[in-house]
């Protein structure tokens, strides 16, 4: 027998492993795709809420400093504080347009 042959008889069983164990850790994959999906969509949801929660409060935050400023050191700019109700309201309208 050639050397070659020999070579390929060896190495029969390892590559007929691999393929089986690369085929059953697709077929894995496969089976909880969809618990995946689930998690990570479900997940993004929770992460956008989250997020929409923090920016509110970041913008309450904002018109609470504005204000602090405003009656401890006076209006800003000139301008005149507005009740913090007016500003989220005022801010959010800019935000949609």
């Amino acid at each position: 027998m050639s050397d070659f042959l020999i070579s390929a008889l060896v190495q029969t069983p390892f590559v007929l492993v691999m393929v089986y164990l690369v085929h059953r850790f697709l077929a894995h994959l496969d089976a909880h795709d969809a618990a995946w999906r689930a998690f990570t969509e479900q997940t993004n949801a929770r992460l956008g809420d989250r997020l929409d929660g923090l920016r509110d409060s970041i913008d309450r935050l904002a018109v609470l400093l504005r204000d602090h400023d405003a009656a401890t050191r006076g209006p800003i700019n000139g301008r005149e504080a507005r009740s913090p109700q007016d500003e989220l309201s005022a801010r959010r309208a800019g935000r949609r347009r």
